[in-house]
């Protein structure tokens, strides 16, 4: 297969991923709509980091989507003029990915997760340990999020290890 073949591969999986995080959002949109119209403090706890990863997923959805087309149309004229830079080029791009993607995913959201679940045992304020468990969804859905970028990246470096 050629680089060409597994770039498009990779945007493709960023076009689609985007797309279901925009979905998602929605999703979750509608579920704080929901929270908003009912009573329990722990659940309207919740709103305000559902919400947070709601506009981040629309924002990062967003932009996997509206940059699809352009990035694999920039690394095909490049590969057209220099494979081996564009090689290079997705490279370094997927390893700095890759290693921005682990940084978050091993200290960043487990922390998140483990300090809303703290704060959710020992905080008895209802609100407040609706923030906390809210958090910790936040940190579920960036997880999930990030490790699915982050093992496509992997997959597209194993995959242009063999053409270099």
């Amino acid at each position: 297969m050629l680089f060409i073949d597994y770039a498009k591969q990779l945007y493709s999986g960023d076009l689609f991923q985007g797309k279901l995080l925009i979905i998602t959002s929605l999703v979750l949109l509608a579920w704080i709509i929901v929270v908003l119209r009912k009573s329990n403090r722990i659940l309207k706890g919740t709103v305000i980091p559902v919400l947070l990863i709601a506009v981040i997923y629309v924002s990062f959805g967003g932009a996997k989507v509206y940059k699809h087309q352009q990035r694999l149309s920039d690394i095909t004229e490049l590969y057209e003029k220099d494979k081996v830079a564009a090689i290079d080029k997705e490279t370094q791009r997927a390893n700095k990915e890759i290693s921005e993607y682990s940084l978050v995913l091993k200290f960043i959201y487990p922390s998140v997760m483990l300090i809303g679940l703290i704060a959710l045992i020992f905080i008895r304020k209802e609100y407040i340990r609706g923030v906390a468990l809210g958090f910790m969804i936040f940190s579920f859905f960036a997880i999930l999020a990030d490790l699915c970028l982050r093992n496509r990246l992997i997959n597209f470096l194993e995959n242009i290890k063999e053409l270099i």
